[in-house]
């Protein structure tokens, strides 16, 4: 090989060299900002699981669908049950006013 030809072989392999250098520069610093951005997501996954865990916690606490409807239906068990029992305080109240108004009125008696 003669020295020109040495000369340009060499030129290329530098070309070449340079070239794939840039190329892995561009690929490497995408994939650092890429790992960058990854982590941040990985931060807000992380935040956002706790949060889930959190809310998945406090609704284990919560009633069901058919136990809010039994407390409905207890409760409109109660309000008859408390209703009843105005009724019976009612007719005391009545007996007894009954009662001391007779004995006021027969005190003398």
């Amino acid at each position: 090989m003669s020295p020109e030809e040495i000369k340009t072989w060499v030129a290329i392999a530098i070309g070449a060299v340079s070239l794939a250098g840039t190329a892995w520069t561009f690929l490497s610093h995408r994939s650092r900002d890429n790992s960058s951005k990854l982590e941040e997501l990985q931060g807000r996954m992380s935040e956002t699981e706790a949060s889930v865990k959190s809310l998945a916690r406090e609704m284990e606490h919560l009633p069901s669908k058919e136990q809010v409807h039994q407390l409905e239906l207890n409760m409109t068990e109660l309000g008859g049950a408390v209703k009843a029992i105005g009724e019976t305080v009612r007719s005391l109240r009545h007996t007894t006013e009954s009662i001391d108004g007779f004995l006021r009125n027969n005190k003398g008696s």
